[in-house]
């Protein structure tokens, strides 16, 4: 039997092998987009999107066709105006 909201030709699974799927986007940052900003935005959409969740930026990461992966780390940066974090919905 498949969940409520699924089609029907979708096959269903006990165990799924994938949860969630991601894509992302990268830009270049917008110097004066502070967080004020995200929430006027927000009032255009948040009816269809009530829930909007705040998470830690994302290090800009840049890759190119036949280069080796990118490697992450951890990264302490003393910066004197907090990044705009991350957000979904």
């Amino acid at each position: 039997m498949n969940s409520p909201g699924r089609e029907a030709r979708l096959p269903e699974f006990e165990k799924p092998p994938v949860v969630e799927v991601v894509l992302s986007i990268q830009f270049k940052p917008l110097a004066l987009f502070r967080t004020p900003h995200v929430g006027l935005f927000w009032l255009k959409f948040r009816e269809k999107f009530p829930t909007l969740q705040e998470s830690v930026p994302i290090q800009p990461s840049f890759e190119e066709p036949g280069s080796r992966p990118v490697k992450t780390g951890i990264r302490f940066e003393a910066v004197q105006i907090p990044p705009v974090p991350r957000y979904s919905c």
